[in-house]
């Protein structure tokens, strides 16, 4: 089962992660890209936390 996530669902997650950059709603990724939330749509610590397969649906 994959879980679909608002918005909020998703900033749960990400605000304790060092990666999350808050005031633009983005993610760092390993290579020093940076990468919106909108443009993202999935995250292995989203998957975690919820304990199933996870996208981001707005």
């Amino acid at each position: 089962m994959v879980y679909k996530l608002s918005l909020s669902e998703v900033q749960q997650v990400c605000n304790s992660c060092e990666q999350y950059v808050k005031d633009s709603e983005s993610c760092r990724d390993n290579n020093g890209g940076v990468k919106t939330l909108k443009t993202l749509r999935r995250c292995p610590k989203w998957d975690a936390h919820y304990g199933s397969p996870c996208i981001l649906q707005m």
